[in-house]
């Protein structure tokens, strides 16, 4: 062969269209826990379904060889523990994963179907857009509890068809407000971090909870599109932060261990028509304030027992208003004067 058949050669070798990644069960993880989008075909050598994909799935290799996708493949006759563990029962079976979420593909498998679903999962192929931090048990008490503004969390398991709806859209969110230090957006995987979701009992997936300064606030019930999650956020901009600076009014869903737990938490249980409890409530607001300013991160908040009763009951509140202050997971009641300075004094005792 002469030279200038060798160079023809290694120009066709470097223009040849790009392979999909083989992984394997060493490489496996490694792949993908990185934050690049990796689209796998589970499939079996001798499966005929998987070779009339096979073509195909070259050509998106190829179409997304200089972004930031990965497409890729796992032999499962070969490596029987990566396919199992990622419940693959028949072939070709289509996984995207991104960012420790899963999308399942189930429609069709030409180039056109497989690159609008890359692309209703994944945005911008060519940038890798914000991903929402992601929180485990470790770091959720301390990163919601003592970085400033507010905490947009959702509660997901990577099997859930309706988490992998919202993904993108969350991905959406947490770009928009990437730069903006009041709000931040983030994400805990239930399947994972069990004791945090246990602990705000979380019970179905998505859940998605607003937390200032540690503090369950609300319970997200809207749309899941991205227009009603950004409106949710800038009524909350305007209504819960706010509320760090004043008397958190706590509900049954708010009120739980992950609440008490770790922090000094001063509840008033009353009832609005109670005469003691509306001559108490400009002193707690007062105490409310002072504690903000001061000295403490101590939490003042108050239930109303005519909306929570239930929540009133288990505490054992017989009478209006029923001061408790929370401790490491400790109850203390008040029974003394109220007036603000022996408020105060007394927040103080347990704070320090």
């Amino acid at each position: 062969m002469t030279p200038t058949h060798l160079l023809l050669v290694a120009l066709l070798l470097t223009l040849a269209a790009s392979s999909p990644l083989e992984l394997t069960g060493e490489t496996w993880q490694d792949t993908i826990d990185k934050e690049n989008p990796v689209f796998v075909k589970f499939y079996a050598p001798w499966c005929g379904h998987c070779k009339n994909l096979a073509p195909t799935w070259d050509q998106l290799a190829d179409q997304y060889k200089s972004s930031n996708i990965v497409i890729a493949k796992v032999d499962c006759t070969t490596h029987t523990t990566v396919c199992a563990d990622n419940g693959v029962k028949g072939y070709p079976t289509l996984k995207l994963f991104r960012g420790g979420e899963v999308w399942d593909h189930r429609g069709a498998r030409d180039l056109n179907s497989l690159t609008e679903f890359i692309s209703s999962h994944v945005g911008d192929t060519q940038t890798q857009s914000v991903q929402p931090k992601a929180l485990t048990d470790a770091t959720f008490p301390d990163y919601t509890s003592t970085t400033p503004g507010l905490h947009f969390i959702k509660f997901y398991a990577p099997w859930c068809g309706h988490c992998q709806r919202l993904a993108p859209v969350w991905e959406e969110l947490a770009s928009e407000y990437n730069n903006n230090p009041s709000v931040h957006i983030s994400k805990v995987d239930c399947t994972q971090e069990t004791g945090t979701c246990g602990q705000l009992e979380v019970k179905g997936y998505p859940t998605l909870l607003l937390l200032v300064n540690g503090v369950l606030v609300h319970k997200y019930s809207g749309g899941r599109d991205l227009e009603s999650l950004t409106s949710f956020i800038v009524d909350a901009l305007t209504t819960e932060a706010p509320q760090v600076r004043g008397v958190v009014e706590l509900t049954k869903e708010s009120f739980g261990p992950a609440l008490i737990e770790n922090q000094v938490v001063f509840v008033k249980f009353y009832a609005p028509w109670c005469g003691h409890c509306k001559s108490l409530a400009p002193v707690w607001d007062q105490l409310a304030e002072a504690i903000h300013s001061s000295f403490t991160t101590a939490i003042i908040a108050k239930v109303d027992c005519t909306v929570d009763k239930e929540l009133c009951s288990e505490h054992q509140v017989h009478g209006y208003p029923t001061l408790v202050l929370f401790k490491d997971g400790q109850r203390f009641d008040y029974r003394d004067a109220r007036d603000f300075t022996s408020l105060l004094n007394f927040v103080k005792d347990y704070s320090n």
